[in-house]
């Protein structure tokens, strides 16, 4: 309730115009960004007028404002773009391709990051239609986090990174995971989107048996959500019940456990983030693996630790990830970020009524 009433404040201040300038959130002060946003209500002022009046109050809450990406990159040596400002249309193309070409320009490495149950490579070839970047810009995904990490033999690091990440009693053994895929169930939204997917994220592991592919969840370790973005699945209520009755873990690659809860009123009907909150209230077993996890050395920087990096998104649910990856956070205030602010709004009121 305290969560919907500060997040339904937020959206207040956004929708008098309080807000309208880009936001960077030091991201371990996440819980600082809602009590900060929640003084906008009753100071009737421009954002940098506002910005000198409480200067202290921002170094506290370590929360300024900034008035663009080169401002707000310059203390970092690699920024992450998140692939969803692409795909909801909050930037364009072209602006991607500038702005990647901006800061390889001054010496900094660039990548685009996804939570979507699908390999890096296949998040790459569905951007080079919007936009053309350098090959030199990197790519990472929440599924190539998993497929990577299940890939490793079963006494290696990457699996111990992935049971800390996802704790389950399948991934502390030397057998392989027996997984039972939603993929199975899926009708894709777009057929031509599908295959460009390369098939299933476990296609090779089930080969190479560091899993073990199931047809029925009564064998399943786990449940893994790897169906695309939109595509139906076939008596997904009737599986979740299921899922629930036998006690099976649930696994979304869309978001983390902790943001996936806190985004609750926004969820898409459907969508693996709603399933994922309906079997929880079933008493199921949930857990999710973000876009952050396994960043930046992923992407072969190892050079840099998550201190030298920036996330720039407009997902309010990408603050809460980064943060838990020790990442800090560029929000830009996107009618993504606007529309979920209107649906803890919408919940708040509800909640009320």
């Amino acid at each position: 309730s305290s969560t919907l009433c500060v997040m339904a404040q937020v959206y207040d201040c956004v929708l008098k115009g309080s807000l309208s300038h880009i936001v960077f959130v030091r991201s371990k002060y996440f819980s600082a960004l809602f009590h900060f946003f929640c003084q906008f209500q009753i100071v009737h002022t421009s954002i940098r007028v506002l910005a000198r009046q409480h200067h202290q109050d921002m170094s506290a809450s370590n929360i300024r404002f900034v008035e663009g990406l080169r401002e707000a990159t310059r203390r970092y040596r690699g920024v992450f773009f998140s692939a969803s400002l692409l795909r909801k249309g909050s930037i364009s193309g072209s602006q991607l391709q500038q702005s990647s070409a901006a800061l390889l320009g001054l010496d900094k490495r660039v990548a685009i990051v996804d939570g979507v149950p699908h390999r890096a490579a296949v998040l790459r070839v569905s951007l080079e239609s919007k936009a053309k970047l350098s090959e030199k810009v990197g790519f990472w995904t929440s599924g190539e986090f998993v497929h990577k990490a299940l890939a490793e033999p079963m006494d290696g690091q990457s699996r111990k990174v992935l049971g800390s990440a996802v704790p389950l009693k399948c991934l502390a053994t030397d057998d392989p995971p027996k997984i039972f895929e939603l993929s199975s169930l899926a009708k894709p939204r777009r057929w031509a989107e599908f295959m460009n997917r390369g098939g299933p994220l476990l296609t090779d592991l089930g080969k190479a048996k560091r899993v073990k592919r199931v047809d029925d969840m009564e064998d399943a370790d786990l449940v893994l959500w790897d169906a695309g973005e939109g595509d139906s699945i076939a008596y997904l209520e009737a599986t979740m019940e299921l899922c629930s009755e036998l006690k099976v873990p649930f696994v979304q690659l869309s978001r983390s456990t902790e943001a996936c809860l806190a985004l609750t009123p926004s969820h898409r009907k459907d969508s693996a983030e709603a399933s994922a909150i309906s079997l929880k209230k079933m008493g199921g077993e949930v857990h999710g693996v973000g876009k952050c996890l396994g960043l930046p050395e992923g992407l072969g920087w190892d050079d840099m630790g998550t201190q030298d990096v920036l996330l720039v998104s407009g997902d309010i649910g990408d603050v809460l990830e980064a943060s838990q990856s020790g990442v800090e956070c560029l929000l830009l205030l996107t009618d993504e970020a606007r529309s979920q602010l209107r649906a803890f709004r919408a919940a708040a009121e509800a909640e009320e009524a």
